[in-house]
């Protein structure tokens, strides 16, 4: 939020940047999972 795109596009548009902002939020933990589970997939080889 520190960035003036996502200022300006919570000001413009708050519904869509709330519903931006979740999706977003939800791909980054699929990332974040999939990372975690290579990495222990990785450790027992």
């Amino acid at each position: 939020m520190n960035e003036a795109r996502y200022a300006r596009l919570t000001r413009e548009f708050p519904g869509r940047a709330e519903e931006l902002f979740a999706k977003n939020e939800e791909a980054a933990m699929a990332r974040y999972q999939h990372l975690l589970k290579l990495k222990d997939m990785y450790a027992q080889a």
